[in-house]
């Protein structure tokens, strides 16, 4: 593999993975959000990834392709006198499980720094070979 796709690789690694940290930081930014109804309530997102083509460098690479909405359950409270309370007396949360988001969060960050190591090592081979021809 030449240096150029490595660096393609790595480059659409780092995109990837920018994508899923974002996420990540609306659903925890989000985790304690409240609503009347859950289909209101904020529903955590999931970045999802494939494989892709690309043509000019030629090769396969990972890449977001969109994002879903969580059906897990949301969290319900009886809170009559709450302001967000609907007539049953019901507070109906976010869906969103910080411990997860937070797991996701470090292996994000991981994959991304990993992907960054892989650049400025490309990075300095390539001035190492451009060292040699002179």
């Amino acid at each position: 593999m030449s240096l150029e796709k490595a660096l393609a690789h790595s480059k659409a690694g780092m995109l990837a993975e920018s994508v899923r940290l974002n996420t990540v930081a609306s659903n925890i930014a989000s985790a304690n959000a409240e609503s009347t109804n859950a289909n209101d309530a904020y529903k955590a997102k999931k970045v999802v990834f494939s494989r892709v083509m690309n043509r000019t460098a030629g090769i396969m690479e990972l890449k977001a392709v969109g994002v879903q909405e969580s059906q897990a359950q949301h969290k319900i409270r009886f809170d009559p006198g709450h302001p967000m309370a609907d007539e049953n007396g019901y507070v109906y949360g976010s869906n969103v499980n910080t411990i997860e988001e937070m797991t996701d969060m470090q292996s994000a960050t991981k994959s991304y720094e990993t992907n960054a190591l892989v650049v400025g090592s490309i990075k300095q081979m390539m001035n190492k070979t451009l060292q040699l021809g002179k």
